[in-house]
């Protein structure tokens, strides 16, 4: 039945999906899977989401996070390139998007789950970028996950901590990732999707989430690899991490600035209070203020720290930079910055990590290999970007994106970029012997050495 009408079950009731791409794939838009993060779920642990009766269909995206004002529909450069339209907005925002090539249970394929980025406080699961149409055809399910943004993912402050003594605050936006990861281990199966083979991907902001939830204890079990794009040095993504104390501390003086309590905050509307509070962090705290926290129970320590002591989860990675991060070298120019964590697993004797460096000059303007802009490539929507527009990409571009998904996939398969379903040149980890680094350009890849990037 389900197969004929693209219908699938969860634990809180029947979905319905729509054709994606190719008529034979589905995709799910707007599935629950929490409360409603309102009213008194503002600043809390996210909740299971209440079942429903009858079929609910999932035709249209949900509203995006509440987030930075003006980011999505301006003028800028990242708008043009990927948020050309506004979005509608809400608190009301804790709805997964699934794509995939089959709704049988007995499918078990593998499901790449996908973190966007955007500096903690702005971004979302539907960017035009993303899609499932590649992975589907490559027997991957996809999932795309929304998560709390800016002061209402990350506010912290003393009264809401002592209402959640175990989660305490200032990582709502770390526990509504981890709620879509066990909402996956519970449902993902209905959708053709291997519940125990559920690799996490996530880029900028995103990377920084994937590393964090790659050394939380609460997450543990829930994936099986991690790939983390552009996030930078293990041990400063976005800024260092606050610990609890540091951010109740920034959360009292937001409050002190404004002269307003925290009960008179929850009163507020969610895009008044984001507002105000992004308005007071950059007065008072800085404007990377709202971002994962030390807390002692979702990060006991700074996710770098955890990296360089052996402490994530014991997973396969893999991880990597397009040049224009502005990372690929440390200060001193000693080394690339993409390097010191796989140097330090080598070091631990840990299993060896797969890592890539992206530098396809862009076409239609100068601004290069610009950061994320490997995500057109990786996702297969070259077709939706304003440069393809003649005489724009070529075959090589496309020919580049399809090899980066087959990558993609067959990591999601086995963990190994190299073996898999899909035939591709090899991709040598990164040894002692050989600081191997994948290198992707309009050449197509080429297993160059961290030594010879460094020539570049």
């Amino acid at each position: 039945m389900f197969l004929e009408n693209r219908t699938a079950p969860t634990k809180y009731g029947f979905v319905k999906g729509v054709p994606a791409g190719n008529p034979g794939y589905t995709v799910f838009k707007g599935i629950p899977f929490a409360s409603p993060p309102v009213g008194p779920l503002r600043w809390a642990a996210p909740r299971e989401p209440e079942s429903w009766s009858g079929v609910r269909p999932c035709s249209e995206f949900a509203p995006a996070a509440i987030q930075l004002p003006g980011v999505a529909g301006g003028s800028g450069f990242y708008q043009k390139e990927f948020y050309p339209a506004q979005v509608d907005e809400s608190e009301d925002c804790l709805y997964l998007n699934i794509w995939t090539p089959t709704l049988d249970p007995a499918a078990k394929l593998p499901v790449m789950f996908w973190i966007h980025g955007g500096a903690y406080n702005h971004g979302y699961s539907y960017e035009m970028e993303f899609d499932g149409e590649s992975f589907c055809k490559r027997g991957v399910v996809l999932v795309t996950v929304p998560y709390r943004l800016a002061a209402l993912g990350f506010f912290a402050h003393p009264e809401l901590s002592a209402r959640d003594t175990v989660n305490k605050s200032g990582n709502y936006a770390v526990l509504d990732i981890i709620a879509a990861l066990k909402w996956v281990r519970e449902n993902i199966s209905g959708f053709g999707g291997d519940p125990v083979c559920v690799p996490v991907f996530g880029q900028s902001a995103g990377g920084g989430m994937t590393q964090a939830i790659c050394t939380s204890p609460v997450a543990c079990g829930l994936f099986k690899g991690a790939i983390i794009h552009s996030a930078g040095d293990m041990a400063s993504t976005l800024g260092k991490p606050l610990t609890l104390e540091e951010a109740q501390e920034a959360g009292l003086q937001m409050c002190r600035h404004l002269g307003v309590t925290l009960q008179q905050l929850e009163e507020m509307d969610g895009g008044k209070v984001n507002s105000l509070l992004l308005e007071a962090a950059a007065q008072v705290c800085g404007p990377l203020s709202f971002r994962p926290t030390v807390d002692g129970h979702i990060l006991p320590q700074p996710p770098g720290d955890a990296f360089a002591q052996g402490m994530q989860h014991s997973i396969s990675y893999m991880t990597g930079s397009v040049s224009g991060d502005s990372s690929l070298r440390l200060s001193s120019g000693s080394r690339p910055v993409m390097t010191v964590w796989p140097e330090i697993e080598v070091k631990n004797g840990r299993a060896p990590v797969h890592v890539y460096y992206f530098d396809r000059a862009m076409p239609g303007d100068g601004a290069g290999a610009f950061h994320s802009s490997e995500l057109w490539y990786v996702f297969g929507t070259l077709s939706r970007c304003w440069r393809s527009v003649a005489p724009g990409f070529t075959a090589g571009d496309y020919a580049l994106s399809d090899l980066m998904a087959d990558y993609w996939t067959n990591f999601a398969y086995t963990g190994d970029p190299s073996s898999g379903p899909r035939s591709v040149p090899i991709w040598p980890p990164f040894t002692c012997q050989r600081h191997s680094i994948m290198h992707f350009n309009e050449t197509l890849p080429g297993a160059s050495t961290a030594e010879e990037l460094l020539r570049l």
